[in-house]
């Protein structure tokens, strides 16, 4: 079996893109995010900016290596948006599966956005072989679509604090992230947990080796 990362992404406003959309460049960096938020409900009827408007501050990866060694990894001291995108780059060089929950509706399309802002060369990821896990278990029917963390306490997995894009943007602003980093390791290690669940379903797995993935699944989230 290759290699497979398990990717969770968060994410806030971009501010200097939306202070050039909105052309406000006097002001605050809050000025910004709250003129062009009632901007956009004005016009659109909703605060959810589109992909292309939004960054990413915290990426946590969940590295399968064969069928049964896993291990996390969230680079926290990266603060620049830039670095962790280059750090993810070289991190999925050997690799070939990325998988998430909502693959190819956000993070695929974010990434890209993210990858063209900052002008980082990644050859490898335009090879990879993608798997959202949302689309797989519904089939691609939108009235079975499972909600993240509804379908994760079902399944008995970890809870995880749910944070809203005002909470993060709130300790984005103040450089107070690891509450978002947290549950953001805890989302990739259940979106994990549910690939292998999914595996063992399927028959692509062994019990065995999907006892020894969620031991050291456990283990990874009693460090977080």
């Amino acid at each position: 079996m290759s290699d497979q990362l398990i990717i969770s992404l968060e994410t806030v406003p971009d501010i200097a893109a939306l202070r050039a959309i909105h052309k406000l460049e006097g002001l605050s960096d809050e000025g910004v995010l709250s003129a062009s938020l009632h901007l956009y409900k004005q016009q659109f009827g909703t605060k959810e900016l589109p992909i292309y408007q939004q960054q990413i501050i915290s990426l946590a990866v969940v590295k399968c290596s064969g069928i049964n060694e896993v291990s996390l990894h969230c680079p926290i001291e990266l603060k620049s948006e830039a670095n962790l995108l280059s750090w993810f780059s070289d991190l999925i060089e050997m690799d070939k599966s990325l998988i998430s929950w909502d693959m190819h509706t956000r993070d695929k399309p974010l990434l890209n956005y993210r990858l063209l802002k900052h002008g980082v060369i990644s050859e490898s990821f335009s090879k990879l072989d993608l798997l959202g896990l949302k689309d797989k278990l519904s089939e691609g029917n939108s009235n079975a679509v499972a909600d993240f963390e509804g379908l994760s306490l079902s399944l008995g997995l970890p809870e995880f604090k749910a944070i809203t894009q005002a909470e993060r943007t709130e300790c984005f602003l103040k450089s107070q992230l690891d509450t978002v980093h947290q549950s953001n390791q805890i989302k990739a290690l259940n979106a994990c947990a549910i690939l292998k669940k999914y595996q063992l379903m399927s028959g692509a797995i062994s019990l065995a080796d999907f006892e020894m993935v969620s031991k050291q699944l456990g283990a990874a989230i009693n460090q977080t």
